[in-house]
């Protein structure tokens, strides 16, 4: 290898780096590319994953800061039922705007990058993608009428975003295909012009895309929120020099949802965004791409379905309900509800008129149930490994391991007369939906891994309560067959998707 390969090897690595997690993905994905199609289309779908998420940072910023119902964004934003790249465009130009313009801009995050993302600046790799995507030759009729290219290169970042959004339409349109030759030119040229844009400071101002997580301390209480950061091609456990000490109580950020963090700052991005990790441990973050309503007429305009769209693969999100939350959304947008995405006890808020023209069936299946509610109440430490306590009809023997999400302890079922290992995750972590699904996730892994006479069968998949309520430990599974000192270790990251506790409703 050369050493100018090397040399582009290790600034991919120092980009990669530093992208947010779901555009650090598909840019190793576009890089990976076998075909120049591909890598064509991993390019776009980098771009447009990129104006999301900045449309989504500036949307949570002032939504976070008061956003006043029924304002110019707040009824741009009623589109959301159904957008279009083009909307997303809009919400971006529209929010930048919104910041600028307020009386306490100094004061908001993102602060003094609205100028420089508005300004019409001219950018070296954007111009040379806009002057060939305006220009035909032999594949073909241009990809963008040549007056908006010319207009795209002269206006910097949202010129660019106005050039990707006019050629999905006519690149990625019903009976676009063109010659390879297209694509291995244009590939390259779209590739170079959006990671320019990436370089520019002023498109997520220094804010870091994370996952909020419950933190316990050593006798398994609620200690705070901590931050997992979604950067790069791995999230790690922030410092709080990049994140700040927390605010009060009152707007705490909720366990499971994605936020913009800096120190004093917190955007929020759900529902707009969300994140998960899959049965293999993937990471992955989904795009509102969709929202399917009701076509009943005493029921027009609920939200039936949410899609969120991972571009790192290019699938549906399966079991991610948020249709609770963007209809709550929506519904403060038109002044009908408040606080920072007002969604807890919201059921069945109703959508914008303005979406109603834009409901449609659709055969995709979302899997998964409605979140449930929990509290973020501090519970108390999981019972001592004294022998002899009972919980349930299981009486602990002694403690076999200890970690960062809960303990193990050596018991034997009294009901079948045989030993298990009885797992308690840590009371604190009863309200964070990441613990909650690594948990269960754990339990299903190691049931499914059980045989006659072996290794790890699952006891039970209720909730054990012992009767005084003082004494309550939620999420305990009783596991058999586990030899003593081989207890299973807690990893102490998590993943996001919220699941239901047995015997809870919607």
């Amino acid at each position: 290898m050369t050493v100018a390969a090397h040399a582009d090897d290790r600034r991919d690595d120092e980009l990669v780096a530093r992208l947010p997690l779901p555009l650090a993905q598909l840019y190793r994905r576009t890089r990976n590319a076998k075909s120049a199609l591909d890598r064509h289309h991993n390019a776009y779908y980098l771009a447009e994953a990129t104006l999301k998420l900045a449309a989504c940072l500036r949307i949570g910023v002032a939504l976070a800061n008061g956003l006043e119902p029924r304002s110019e964004l707040a009824q741009a934003l009623e589109d959301l039922c159904l957008p279009s790249v083009g909307h997303w465009v809009g919400y971006l130009r529209q929010a930048s705007l919104h910041l600028q313009a307020r009386a306490d801009a100094a004061l908001l995050p993102l602060a003094g990058t609205h100028e420089r993302l508005l300004r019409a600046e001219p950018l070296p790799a954007v111009r040379a993608f806009a002057e060939r995507a305006g220009r035909g030759g032999p594949e073909g009729a241009p990809a963008v009428a040549a007056d908006l290219a010319r207009d795209a290169a002269r206006q910097g970042i949202l010129g660019f975003f106005n050039l990707v959004a006019a050629y999905r339409n006519q690149v990625f349109g019903h009976g676009a295909q063109r010659l390879l030759a297209f694509y291995e030119e244009l590939g390259p040229l779209l590739l170079d012009a959006c990671l320019e844009v990436l370089r520019q400071e002023c498109l997520f101002g220094g804010l870091t895309l994370a996952v909020a997580r419950l933190s316990v301390d050593a006798a398994g209480r609620a200690a705070g929120i901590e931050w997992q950061g979604l950067e790069g091609l791995a999230s790690l456990t922030l410092p709080e020099s990049r994140v700040g000490p927390e605010a009060a109580a009152a707007s705490r950020a909720v366990p499971g949802e994605v936020y913009f963090v800096a120190p004093g700052a917190r955007a929020p991005l759900h529902p707009l965004v969300v994140y998960r990790e899959d049965r293999s441990e993937r990471e992955r973050v989904g795009f509102l791409n969709r929202t399917v309503l009701r076509l009943r007429e005493e029921a027009a305009g609920e939200v039936r379905r949410v899609e969120y769209l991972d571009y790192a693969t290019g699938d549906v999100l399966p079991e991610i309900d948020a249709r609770a939350a963007l209809a709550a959304l929506l519904a403060r947008l038109r002044g009908q509800a408040g606080g920072p995405f007002a969604r807890r006890g919201t059921r069945r808020a109703a959508l914008p008129r303005a979406c109603a023209g834009k409901r449609r069936r659709r055969r995709t299946s979302i899997g998964g149930s409605r979140r449930a509610r929990r509290t973020r109440r501090s519970s108390p430490r999981p019972p001592a490994a004294g022998a002899g306590e009972t919980i349930g009809d299981v009486v602990l023997e002694g403690e076999l391991g200890r970690g960062g999400m809960g303990v193990v302890y050596r018991a034997r079922q009294g009901s079948l007369n045989r030993p298990v290992a009885l797992r308690v995750l840590a009371p604190g972590l009863a309200a964070d939906p990441l613990a909650l699904a690594r948990f269960h996730r754990h339990r299903a892994r190691e049931s499914a891994g059980s045989r006659p006479g072996g290794a790890l069968a699952v006891v039970t998949t209720r909730l054990l309560m012992s009767r005084e309520p003082t004494r309550s430990t939620p999420c305990r599974e009783a596991l058999e067959g586990l030899p003593a000192g081989s207890a299973p270790k807690f990893s102490p990251r998590a993943p996001t998707q919220p699941l239901e506790a047995p015997g809870e409703r919607p």
